[in-house]
């Protein structure tokens, strides 16, 4: 404001870049990835990993531990019966492709009646305990 000669002016782009109030830019990306440092989300970004976040934009830690507990009972015995047999098929594709945290075909327990649970369902009868019934 106190400028008697028209001299060059510095802008701030407005994505990551500021005015510094001492006449120049001050940029706000502190890494160079071109997501300013406010909008930075630390996670995990290895989508093998189990808490894989597709948001993050900074490394963080992942875990590659197991992500779904494995069956280790008769899981797949969806009618409580004590056997994995045709009900239990028919009940998990009745459910197929719920999406909800009570879906009843969700054998392995990702909160979705999908592929997976109808092939936990079939292989669990190879688990000690459940035996398949027409």
């Amino acid at each position: 404001p106190s400028a008697t000669d028209a001299g060059a002016c510095v802008f701030a782009d407005g994505n990551c870049e500021v005015c510094d109030g001492a006449g120049g830019v001050a940029v706000q990306d502190a890494d160079g990835d071109d997501v300013c440092d406010g909008d930075e989300i630390t996670g995990c970004q290895d989508n093998s990993a189990c808490n894989y976040d597709p948001s993050a934009t900074d490394a963080g830690a992942c875990d590659y531990e197991s992500c779904v507990e494995e069956p280790d009972g008769c899981e797949a015995d969806l009618n409580g019966s004590g056997t994995v047999g045709v009900d239990d098929l028919l009940l998990l594709l009745s459910d197929f492709g719920c999406t909800t945290n009570d879906c009843i075909g969700d054998v392995n327990g990702d909160g979705i009646s999908g592929v997976s649970d109808i092939l936990l369902l079939l292989s669990s009868v190879a688990v000690t305990g459940c035996e398949i019934t027409e």
